[in-house]
């Protein structure tokens, strides 16, 4: 069950840090 949890968590880490980098990439373009 701690593995699973942590690999969720990795995972949602992972997204947020993708969406925060693609959102400062379009900043820098517009």
């Amino acid at each position: 069950m701690a593995v699973t949890d942590n690999t969720a968590l990795l995972r949602a880490r992972c997204k947020m840090i993708k969406t925060r980098q693609n959102a400062l990439k379009s900043k820098e373009r517009n």
